[in-house]
């Protein structure tokens, strides 16, 4: 039950903070949940199956992608921006990681299918 408690806590506050100006870190989420940096990790990894980083970088890169569905006349580096990435480049290169396709594909695929398309929490 305590890993339960911590991977909830965990996840609260990663949500609370993914559009935060710097970058959340694991050492920051297990000082907020009151674990350490190492058990943090290994109830991730084992329930999650993601890195607490890797996870954050997924969540962020749902995030943008929802974002860009919800407010397609924001622009990718507005929201690269809003994400705490300081290049379009940085940005790019992380969301085509995540979603095999660089933002702009993806702004006009999605845009053009309309606002009714719903983004995967983790996309293949």
């Amino acid at each position: 039950m305590a890993n339960l408690d911590l991977l909830m806590r965990s996840l609260e506050f990663i949500e609370e903070h993914l559009e935060d100006p710097v970058p959340v870190q694991t050492e920051d989420i297990a000082a907020a949940c009151f674990a350490s940096k190492s058990a943090l990790e290994k109830v991730f990894k084992y329930t999650t199956r993601f890195s607490v980083h890797d996870y954050i970088m997924r969540r962020k890169m749902t995030r943008a992608a929802r974002m860009m569905i919800e407010k397609p006349a924001l622009s990718i580096l507005d929201i690269a921006v809003q994400f705490g990435y300081s290049s379009h480049e940085a940005f790019t290169r992380t969301f085509s990681q995540v979603w095999n396709c660089n933002p702009s594909d993806f702004k006009k695929r999605y845009t053009r299918q309309g606002r009714g398309h719903t983004v995967e929490l983790f996309p293949k």
